[in-house]
């Protein structure tokens, strides 16, 4: 997907600041995914690793072993976050899935503006495979898109502990210069949808309405006044039923004739 025009200035405006800072990491150049739709600073030296379906992996050319790595997970629209308590909850999910340490709700920090929610986090884990520990820095970034709803864009930077250090300002450079280059939408959480729950108030009402008349109906002796005529009680239970009818629409019993006149 092509970014907007707006979104192009933007990116245009952080490579071009990054570039002109001195005190930054040298930088190769910028890459833009538009399968996921995002744009980062390289940082010099390092390698982007696009073999994966879902997943952008930008890593030290001498040592793999410090990396970036970028996903984009789409929120179904059954799980949505609506309030900043669903992004309470959802936030300390997260972390438990991903190990993170201090995952409890109490912990979790984030921030919120109009059109996304920001969470960031350090924490240390062990590799399964390598059995070294690792300094790992998490950002994640919540937001909607124009057209098809909330979605969560996670960074997971990690070096082992001996050279996190020497690669701060690398795992900086990429994350700082995350930019979203698809169109969102304004608001982060989805508006309250007047219409449906006026709708379900007009379907309460009526349903209400109907019954009230159908027990109204049922326990009088005339039903409908002057229509009374066009209707005949069961002999059996008492329901009132049209003439067309010859069975009873509760009990089934046959409406029996009326006597005719001697």
């Amino acid at each position: 997907m092509i970014p907007d025009k707006i979104n192009m200035c933007k990116i245009l405006f952080i490579a071009t600041f990054w570039l002109m800072a001195g005190s930054c990491s040298a930088i190769t150049g910028g890459y833009m995914s538009e399968k996921l739709g995002f744009f980062v600073l390289v940082p010099s030296g390092w390698t982007v690793d696009t073999s994966r379906v879902d997943e952008v992996v930008v890593s030290d050319s001498a040592d793999s072993s410090a990396f970036i790595s970028i996903k984009r997970y789409q929120i179904e629209s059954a799980n949505e976050i609506e309030s900043e308590d669903n992004l309470l909850t959802a936030i300390s999910g997260l972390y438990m899935k991903l190990g993170v340490p201090n995952s409890s709700k109490e912990q979790v920090k984030f921030s919120v503006t109009s059109d996304r929610a920001i969470f960031e986090n350090n924490y240390a884990a062990y590799d399964l495979t390598s059995k070294i520990l690792y300094h790992k820095y998490l950002k994640g970034i919540i937001g909607r898109k124009a057209d098809n709803g909330q979605f969560l864009y996670l960074m997971i930077a990690a070096a082992p502990q001996d050279i996190y250090d020497q690669v701060i300002p690398n795992f900086q450079l990429v994350t700082g210069s995350f930019i979203i280059a698809e169109k969102m939408a304004p608001d982060l959480f989805p508006k309250t949808n007047t219409l449906k729950y006026f709708l379900i108030f007009i379907i309460l009402v009526l349903t209400v309405f109907f019954f009230t008349r159908n027990r109204r109906v049922q326990m009088s002796r005339n039903p409908l006044g002057k229509d009374s005529g066009n209707f005949w009680r069961c002999a059996s239970c008492g329901r009132v039923n049209h003439i067309d009818s010859k069975f009873c629409h509760r009990c089934g019993s046959e409406r029996k004739p009326l006597n005719s006149p001697k």
